[in-house]
């Protein structure tokens, strides 16, 4: 079993109302937590970030190789938003 889950989650920045910002930014946060006690410690995060700095921190995220890194960026581009977890 498992002793710690790392996740990272990236949005694409919403006005006050929840509509999409027109203009590319985003919002990141990255997590660790103890599944012994269910505390959560943030690791890094950023607000209101450009594209690049998004694309760079999935590119930093784990050990995925370069065809992980690629489609990971692919995934996150269609969709505007990211979320990935991996546990150890």
């Amino acid at each position: 079993m498992a002793d710690f889950r790392d996740e990272l989650c990236i949005e694409r920045c919403t006005d006050k109302f929840g509509k999409t910002s027109w203009f590319p930014w985003y919002n990141w946060c990255q997590t660790t937590t103890d599944l012994a006690d269910g505390t959560v410690k943030i690791v890094a995060s950023g607000m209101e970030v450009s594209l690049g700095e998004v694309c760079k921190v999935i590119n930093d995220w784990g050990n995925a190789s370069e065809s992980g890194v690629k489609l990971n960026i692919r995934a996150f581009l269609e969709s505007d938003r990211f979320k990935d977890s991996c546990e150890y």
